[in-house]
């Protein structure tokens, strides 16, 4: 069984020189954090099965008269749950088959000035592929 996790944290946008000194402060821009957490288990050779989750978190920044503000704030939940078979029967056939469902949840918040509800949006996707492959020697 294997586990990991990945954080990571990107800013990016425009930067000014304080009045203060040599400091610069960010005027406006965009602050990112991804965390992923994952599990696979690999149980025998030809079968894998993985659970994945992944949190995304966006805030657009801006600046007026030295105050910042979040103009918007995105945050997106994934949850990734994925089965691959691959067996082969000797050197003449091969079966393959993979299971993979993806739930998404995302949720958007604005600030406007006016009190408004966060738009939110989800999805459900189920893929799946079958295969079997025979070999003929010619």
């Amino acid at each position: 069984m294997e586990m990991n996790y990945n954080l990571r944290y990107q800013s990016r946008g425009t930067f000014r020189q304080e009045e203060s000194g040599r400091r610069f402060g960010k005027s406006g821009g965009t602050d990112q954090y991804d965390l992923l957490v994952r599990a696979l288990y690999r149980p025998v050779q030809w079968f894998q099965f993985e659970v994945s989750e992944q949190y995304f978190l966006t805030r657009n920044l801006s600046e007026s008269s030295g105050i910042a503000r979040i103009d918007s704030e995105t945050r997106r939940q994934t949850l990734l749950v994925r089965a691959n078979l691959n067996y082969d029967f000797g050197k003449r056939a091969t079966l393959t088959a993979n299971l993979r469902r993806t739930l998404t949840h995302d949720e958007t918040e604005r600030n406007t000035g006016q009190p408004a509800p966060p738009t939110v949006r989800e999805d459900d996707l189920w893929q799946t592929n079958l295969g079997f492959r025979v070999y003929f020697d010619v």
